[in-house]
C-alpha cells in the first residue's frame, strides 16, 4: 500500500510540473489571416494579407447589426513570394496563423506570369489549405480587401467568401487540376468593385461583384471574357443559383423564368477525320412572372432558345479571344487522346466556327408559382 501511495504521489507531482502543450499559443495572441492577395511589379512580388479579429466578427445574440468591423491589411514585398511571406511577419506584432485563409486574390500582372510559381510557393505552407477560393482582379488589392458586406457586415459575408450564392466558385485544388490536365484551359473567376448599385442612405456603398472569367494556356493567363460575354458558362454548373432570364415572344417579354439546376454535356465526335463537338443541356426551373397567357410547354421551348443563344454567343466570343469556355479540347482528349495530340501538334488552338456541332437545350418548368399555368 505504501509503495502504491508513493507511485501515485510521484505521478501527480509530474503532472503538476509538466506543461500541457510545449508549443501552444493563446488564441488571442495570434494574427489570423483570412485572405491573401498577390501583385507583381518592378520585378518584385507585392503580398497583401487581410487580418480579422474574430471576436468582432463572431455571430452572437448581442451582436450589433451595422456596427463597423475593423479590417487590417498588411503588405510586404520581395523578389520571391517566400521572401515576401517572411517579411510580413516582421511587422505583424503577433504570430501569423495561416490556417484560416479562405481566399486568394491575384492581380492580372501575376496571372500573366507562370501561375505554378505562385501556387507552389503558397502551398508549401502546411497551414494553408487546398480548398480555398481563388480569384483574379484588375482592382487594387487594398481596395478589394477593405470591402464590407451589406449592413457593414464583415468581409466574411462578402462575395469573396460566399460566392456560391451568386455563381460557382473554383477552389485552389480544382484550379490546379484544371491547368494540369491536357486540353483544359483553366478558368478563374474575376471580381471587381461595383460602386454604383448600392447606397446607405445618400452615401455610395461599393460592393464586390463578378467581373468575368480568366482563361489560361500553358499555365499563363491568355484571355479574359467579361461578364456579358461569358453568360453561356453559367449553364455548365449543376447547381444554378436561381438565374433569372426573360423569355421573349414576338418581340415582347412573355415571362420571367428562374433556372435552378442543369445537366451539361460535351460530346465530341470524329467523322472522316473531322472533329465536331455537340452540346446537350437539360435545365429545370420555374415561372416567376407571366405576362402572356402561353402554355408551360411553349415557355420551356422559348427559354431553351434563350439559353441556346447564350451558349452560341459565348463560344463565338471565346473564339475571338482564343479561349475554350466549354473545355471542348479537354473533352476530346478524354475520349480521343490520339486525335487530340495530332490536332494540338498541328495547331495549339484548333477550334473553329464550325467545330461546334449540334447544340440541344431542353428546359423543364416544374412550377408556375401560386397560379396555375396552361398545360396545353
Amino acid at each position: 500500500m505504501r509503495r502504491l501511495r508513493l507511485i501515485v504521489g510521484a505521478s501527480l507531482l509530474l503532472l503538476a510540473i509538466l506543461p500541457g502543450c510545449w508549443n501552444s499559443k493563446d488564441v488571442q495572441n495570434l494574427a489570423y489571416v483570412t485572405a491573401i492577395g498577390i501583385d507583381y511589379s518592378e520585378d518584385q512580388y507585392h503580398m497583401y494579407m487581410q487580418v480579422l479579429n474574430f471576436t468582432n466578427v463572431a455571430k452572437t445574440e448581442n451582436a450589433e447589426l451595422g456596427k463597423s468591423i475593423p479590417i487590417w491589411v498588411g503588405k510586404s514585398t520581395g523578389k520571391t513570394l517566400a521572401e515576401a511571406l517572411g517579411k510580413i511577419k516582421e511587422t505583424s506584432q503577433k504570430s501569423v496563423y495561416w490556417g484560416h485563409v479562405k481566399v486568394i486574390v491575384l492581380t492580372e500582372d501575376v496571372l500573366k506570369r507562370p501561375i505554378n510559381e505562385v501556387i507552389e510557393a503558397i502551398n508549401r505552407y502546411r497551414e494553408v489549405r487546398y480548398n480555398i477560393n481563388v480569384f483574379g482582379t484588375k482592382e487594387k488589392l487594398t481596395d478589394i480587401f477593405v470591402q464590407k458586406s451589406i449592413f457593414n457586415l464583415s468581409p466574411l459575408d462578402t462575395l469573396m467568401y460566399t460566392p456560391e450564392q451568386i455563381f460557382t466558385p473554383i477552389t485552389g485544388n480544382k484550379f490546379i487540376a484544371q491547368i494540369s490536365e491536357p486540353g483544359h484551359s483553366g478558368a478563374m473567376p474575376a471580381i471587381r468593385i461595383d460602386r454604383a448599385s448600392w447606397n446607405e442612405e445618400k452615401e455610395k456603398k461599393p460592393m464586390l461583384r463578378l467581373a468575368g472569367v480568366y482563361f489560361f494556356e500553358n499555365r499563363k493567363m491568355n484571355a479574359h471574357l467579361p461578364e456579358p460575354e461569358m453568360v453561356g458558362m453559367r449553364w455548365m454548373a449543376r447547381k444554378i443559383s436561381n438565374v433569372i432570364i426573360n423569355v421573349p415572344s414576338e418581340g415582347e417579354v412573355a415571362a420571367s423564368v428562374a433556372l435552378i439546376s442543369s445537366r451539361f454535356r460535351v460530346l465530341p465526335t470524329v467523322r472522316n477525320g473531322t472533329v465536331k463537338f455537340d452540346i446537350r443541356a437539360k435545365l429545370t426551373g420555374y415561372i416567376i412572372e407571366l405576362n402572356k397567357n402561353e402554355s408551360v410547354a411553349l415557355l420551356g421551348k422559348e427559354a431553351a432558345e434563350v439559353i441556346k443563344n447564350d451558349l452560341l454567343n459565348t463560344y463565338r466570343y471565346g473564339l475571338k479571344a482564343k479561349c475554350d469556355p466549354y473545355f471542348l479540347r479537354h473533352a476530346l482528349y478524354r475520349d480521343y487522346p490520339r486525335i487530340y495530340r495530332k490536332l494540338i501538334a498541328e495547331e495549339p488552338f484548333f477550334l473553329k466556327e464550325d467545330s461546334l456541332g449540334k447544340v440541344e437545350v431542353k428546359v423543364e418548368l416544374t412550377n408556375t408559382g401560386k397560379y396555375k399555368g396552361r398545360t396545353d
